[in-house]
């Protein structure tokens, strides 16, 4: 009988201490010692309730590959911004893009091809149920949160397209009956200066009183930046970010729930700073000013001269409500729920990039605003509306969830982008280029669960989708030594999929769990189809009407056999899962001349390129060994592969054979192993003073990763391991901590985002993610 679940996965270091980690779950450890009390007397791990199949359920239940973290977990690993979750979570990946704001996200190797206006993601995040459609402005601040729900492989039937890697639930904390208080203040090196504050209270009188509930959150991330731009003395990948949440919950009847929330964050940055890397001579004709690749070869990680002042500025803002109706019984259907979930959102992204990364004035992209070559400010609107009814039957063995869903969005972007070659034969590519969006998607889904008997349940769903994407290109030349070419484009294609799923899970009888000693053991095989939509190469600064054709959407077809274990009297957890996915079509950026010799029709575009194979395998485990001790780990394997794939080479241009090559950004391995304990401080205290220490470490290891192809040498990143530390403070009432953390103690550089200029400048640019951090933290509960 399943008595308690996982609440939260993570990964973990190279070998030795995972090794530990799997020789303290399968060859069991010996009874566990009683140490120093805990205040909630003997440990068990609690029940996780998920939302994974858009019911609620107990995560050892669920036949899918989830790991879930509440607010305890991500506050004890230090998460304050989504991509942080990278190191919890086995076979993820978040790659913030050059604004250090765009979520690249891949799970199981599968992702974005690039994150243009025009181009889907191919991982779902989700806020309370409400699809974010864009990259851009997907690295949300962790504020309010009360759990984050990562589920692996295709969402197609229940979460629709571009999930077809797999989705990230977040689930904000709803207004509560009574009145609650929360301080968080966290500083270190950097400048670096967070804070966190909530409050929620019961505001309903007269009829309304114990009816009507508020919350309110709000975060601020404040630093100075790792990185120094020694030219015009700023420091880049800084902190700027201030972000709010805000809800009501109305409960009129015990059957009826309606909840209103809304957001706003403002981000102002100068953008992530990058070390320029020399790969070799231009390639093509004299495209660099003398001296131009010694003044790159000058650049370091975290210390460059660009001559333009980059930025990231992002502003956005969305209300959503949710309605729910417990209807009960009606006719021969249990425990009927209605539910309506209707959002709009909106944001505005700015941006200016050097592009080069040197002193030189190369290569500027601006969509910025203001005078000059700055283009313009882009925005993006997004409604949807989805309708689900869950339910049961057949005496609670058939368990079932319909919906249907429409969402509409509409966006535009308008950039200069600038090329300046001051040399004998001086030349500028100066091009102002507009691109707009208008999508609409609707879609109708359905599955159900049937007990066969008490051990015994099969799943099945589809899901139907037809989407339309409009797409509009405008761009002219506006520099007299620019060739003279234009763009007017207005296109539209129309998609629609099929995405089923289906499974079979078991769960050992309980008579059976009392001989093998376990609490629970969950036992799964499933089938699932998800797709990433079709679109068109929004990116493109010609006028081919080649590259005005529409690419198709991709699919995946994944196959999963998994086990879900509680034993030990519900002290361990160990979940695992391997995996199969078949890819087709798959949507890939390739870089394309036009016109052989001339670099003006240089053209990076997404083409449909062949089929390929995605298989691993991942270990969660959870421990608590001890009274007060918790260990943590997880390890991800990822096998990825290309069939018969042409595609141009990251240095030549020349077209390579890619078959048998693994995919670009993501890594082969990846491990993570977090230990704390916590121990009563007594040393004579005043009362007041007395509470509870608690030290933890967290090291995470990941295998080497390409990020342009392996023949790009300068663009691999080499394994590496992280550590990072905390020591809190709880005190005895429950509602005060102090702490100091770290994080990358070892100061490990490393770089998770490259740009690929080796065909024209003979360059790369690598972005490096944050060196040896630490400081202090604390919060108060009122």
């Amino acid at each position: 009988m399943l008595r308690g679940a996982n609440a939260a996965g993570g990964g973990g270091p190279p070998r030795a201490p995972v090794l530990v980690l799997l020789w303290l779950v399968f060859g069991g450890l010996v009874p566990p010692v009683e140490a120093a009390a805990s205040r909630g007397g003997l440990q068990q791990i609690e029940e996780i309730v998920v939302r994974a199949r858009k019911r609620e359920e107990l995560l050892e239940s669920t036949p899918i590959s989830i790991t879930v973290l509440d607010d305890t977990a991500l506050r004890e690993a230090g998460v304050t911004r989504l991509d942080q979750i990278q190191d919890l979570v086995p076979n993820l990946q978040f790659n913030s893009g050059r604004d250090g704001q765009t979520a690249r996200v891949f799970i199981r190797g599968i992702g974005p091809v690039d994150d243009l206006l025009t181009f889907d993601p191919g991982v779902g995040i989700y806020v309370d149920g409400v699809y974010l459609a864009r990259a851009q402005g997907s690295i949300l601040d962790v504020v309010d949160v009360e759990q984050v729900e990562v589920l692996r492989g295709p969402q197609g039937t229940l979460f629709g397209r571009n999930t077809i890697g797999g989705a990230i639930n977040l689930t904000t904390v709803k207004p509560r009956d009574e009145i609650e208080a929360f301080a968080f203040v966290r500083a270190g090196n950097f400048g670096t200066v967070h804070t966190r504050a909530m409050l929620n209270l019961p505001v309903g009188t007269g009829v309304l009183e114990d009816k009507l509930f508020a919350r309110a959150a709000f975060a601020s991330q404040q630093g100075r930046g790792v990185a120094y731009n020694g030219l015009r003395d700023e420091h880049w990948t800084n902190e700027n970010t201030v972000a709010g949440i805000a809800s009501l919950r109305l409960v009129p009847r015990d059957d009826v729930e309606v909840l209103v929330s809304g957001s706003y964050a403002k981000e102002h940055t100068y953008a992530r700073g990058a070390q320029c890397v020399v790969v070799q001579p231009p390639p093509v004709g004299p495209l660099v000013p003398p001296g131009f690749q010694e003044a790159c070869a000058e650049s370091e990680p975290f210390l460059f001269e660009a001559d333009t002042s980059s930025l990231a500025d992002l502003e956005s803002w969305g209300v959503w409500g949710t309605v729910s109706w417990d209807v009960g019984r009606t006719g021969p259907l249990e425990d009927v729920l209605v539910k309506s979930i209707t959002a709009y959102r909106r944001q505005t992204p700015a941006g200016r990039e050097d592009i080069d990364m040197t002193r030189f004035n190369v290569g500027l992209i601006s969509s910025a605003g203001g005078e000059g070559l700055n283009g313009s400010p882009g925005h993006q609107r997004q409604t949807s509306q989805e309708l689900q009814v869950n339910g049961a039957a057949l005496d609670g063995r058939l368990n079932y969830v319909l919906g249907a869903y429409a969402f509409w969005e509409t966006g535009d972007r308008n950039a200069v982008t600038d090329f300046f070659i001051e040399s004998p034969g001086s030349f500028r590519f100066t091009t102002d280029s507009s691109t707009q969006v208008d999508n609409w998607s609707y879609a109708f889904f359905g599955q159900a669960t049937f007990d066969l008997n008490e051990w015994a349940a099969l799943t099945g769903g589809v899901r139907w989708t037809e989407e339309k994407k409009g797409f509009a290109k405008r761009t002219i030349s506006i520099h007299p030594s620019s060739d003279e070419f234009s763009i007017d484009a207005d296109e539209s294609a129309l998609f629609t999929a099929w995405t089923p799923m289906a499974a079979l899970s078991i769960q050992m009888p309980e008579s059976l769990l009392e001989e093998a000693g376990l609490d629970h053991l969950l036992g799964y095989f499933s089938y699932a189809r998800g797709f990433k939509s079709g679109g068109f190469n929004g990116g493109i600064q010609r006028g081919d009407p080649a590259l005005l054709i529409p690419f198709e959407p991709e699919f995946l077809d994944s196959f999963e056999i998994g086990f879900k274990g509680i034993g030990w009297d519900q002290r361990v957890t160990l979940n695992t899962s391997f995996f199969l996915g078949k890819y087709d079509d798959i949507q890939v950026s390739t870089v394309e001349t036009l016109v052989p010799g001339d670099p003006n029709s240089i053209e990076r575009v997404i083409r449909n390129a062949t089929t390929a194979t995605t298989k691993g395998a991942e270990i969660e485990a959870r421990l608590l060994p001890l009274d007060g001790m918790q260990v943590t780990g997880s390890v991800g394997l990822l096998d990825t592969s290309y069939g018969d794939f042409l595609s141009p080479s990251s240095i030549t241009g020349a077209p390579i054979q890619r078959r048998g090559e693994t995919f670009n950004q993501v890594p082969e391995f990846t491990s993570y192993l977090a230990v704390q304990y916590s121990f009563p401080v007594d040393l004579s205290l005043p009362p007041w003073l007395s509470g509870w220490l608690t030290p933890r470490l967290d090291w995470y290891y990941q295998s080497a990763v390409h990020f342009e192809g392996p023949e790009l040498v300068q663009g691999i990143q080499r394994g590496y391991n992280l550590l990072h530390a905390r020591l809190g403070y709880d005190f005895d009432d429950e509602r005060s901590q102090i702490a100091l953390w770290g994080r990358n103690l070892t100061d490990q550089a490393y770089f998770s985002s490259t740009i690929p200029l080796a065909t024209s400048l003979g360059t790369t640019n690598r972005f490096y993610d944050a060196p040896r951090t630490f400081g202090v933290e604390l919060s108060r509960r009122f």
